[in-house]
């Protein structure tokens, strides 16, 4: 009986081992890459856990991002903001010396946005550009300048600001 005890403790010794703690595994008590996804709890891991910048293609369920809402702004060729139908923009008003130079605010940083300017109710072919306004991180300078002949111009325009989340 005696041979059979220290046989059974023999054999059975080594094969378990006691972990540290209470209700605690580390790191040096799990063999590598032996945890499974059965291992472990739905929704145990949470954003804060994973590594910023680590996940990519398949890791991303794109149906769940959210898309930042664009910042519109409705200025007339006279730089009033039609505040009714704008989203997010403050002001807009007129550049001076130059016709046809606006700056258009917005509640936060447009700096390292992008930016769309399209035409509203043109009668003289207009082109607009866009860019940051110099000094003033919440603003956006647009120009507007006649087709064919590039001289600058006074006109009505939509501005769309897309910034990254």
């Amino acid at each position: 009986m005696f041979g059979y005890t220290a046989l059974t403790v023999l054999l059975t010794a080594g094969a378990a081992q006691a972990l540290s703690g209470s209700n605690t595994v580390r790191s040096d008590d799990i063999v590598a890459s032996n945890v499974k996804n059965s291992d472990i709890g739905t929704s145990a891991v949470t954003s804060s856990k994973v590594a910023l910048d680590t996940l990519t293609g398949d890791d991303i369920n794109e149906s769940t991002l959210v898309f930042p809402k664009p910042m519109i702004a409705f200025v007339s060729e006279t730089a009033v903001l039609d505040t009714q139908r704008s989203s997010r923009a403050s002001s807009a008003g007129r550049v001076t010396p130059f016709q046809g130079w606006y700056e258009v605010v917005f509640d936060r940083d447009v700096s390292t946005c992008i930016y769309q300017v399209t035409g509203k109710n043109q009668t003289v072919a207009t082109a607009f550009s866009a860019a940051p306004r110099s000094g003033n991180a919440n603003a956006v300078f647009v120009e507007a300048r006649t087709v064919g002949t590039g001289d600058r111009a006074d006109g009505a325009f939509y501005l769309t600001v897309i910034c990254p989340s």
